[in-house]
């Protein structure tokens, strides 16, 4: 109806200008008053936070539901931004994660096998990258973390970090083995020379990330938190859990081996 359009666009010109008609915003309508642009600031002023993944989604439905319900078909509603790109990137990112994953532990597996030569030593190597990127998502089940663009990441980070820390492990405990005919006299070698460098590099690393914990955007602050707790959980199991399997898959060599080998 031209009555109800003619009188939007006077309020709307109202709305934008100043006494002397200039405008003082960007304006709502164009020309023609054939199209209205209203924007949102997903910014919440009560606790000063920018809205996250959660939040931007949950937004998402209350306003397609908002224009479902208004019954207004003679209407075109187009909803767009930033925030719903950002949404998209998330999911394609979301849908990629598990393919990824598993090629990052293939390459890990493939490259430790082919430098220790052995099937047995590429498979250990992944016991503390499990460990990790399975406590970090255990983590976010039970707290409600939300597995966004920045979350999503973490499991790079643990994939990264934790493959140096076992690499170091196994290193020296193949060495070791040579040396030592008992497998408790090998692997307590090996915790005592590198136990010590990969608690004081897990801890420089995390000492540095664990700042990210303390951001006033929401997603920042859970990577943080993320990535704090997933390098200490790969750091645990390269100390831990690498150790007592070691010793049940792996055995010092016999000392006709050592001698051959000297």
């Amino acid at each position: 109806s031209r009555a109800p359009v003619i009188l939007l666009s006077r309020l709307m010109k109202a709305l934008t200008s100043d006494e002397a008609g200039q405008p003082l915003t960007t304006p709502l309508h164009n020309d023609d008053f054939s199209r209205l642009t209203l924007s949102f600031r997903v910014y919440n002023s009560g606790t000063m936070k920018f809205i996250d993944e959660k939040g931007l989604r949950r937004l998402l439905g209350e306003m397609e539901g908002a224009i479902t319900a208004s019954g207004l078909s003679f209407l075109e509603p187009e909803l767009w931004g930033m925030g719903l790109q950002y949404l998209s990137l998330a999911d394609l990112l979301r849908a990629n994660l598990l393919k990824s994953m598993l090629i990052s532990l293939a390459s890990v597996f493939a490259l430790s096998a082919l430098a220790f030569r052995s099937l047995r030593y590429g498979l250990l190597t992944l016991i503390p990258l499990a460990a990790g990127v399975m406590f970090n998502f255990i983590l976010m089940t039970l707290t409600g973390i939300p597995l966004d663009m920045t979350t999503i990441m973490v499991s790079s980070i643990a994939v990264g970090v934790g493959v140096d820390d076992a690499i170091h492990f196994l290193l020296h405990f193949r060495r070791s083995a040579i040396t030592h005919e008992a497998k408790a006299d090998a692997l307590r070698e090996t915790l005592g020379v590198t136990g010590r460098p990969i608690l004081l590099t897990t801890v420089s690393i995390v000492g540095g990330l664990s700042v990210l914990a303390l951001a006033s955007f929401r997603p920042i602050a859970y990577f943080g938190i993320l990535v704090v707790f997933t390098l200490s959980t790969a750091c645990a199991s390269t100390l831990l859990i690498l150790p007592a399997v070691s010793s049940l898959t792996l055995g010092a060599r016999s000392k006709k081996n050592r001698k051959g080998t000297t």
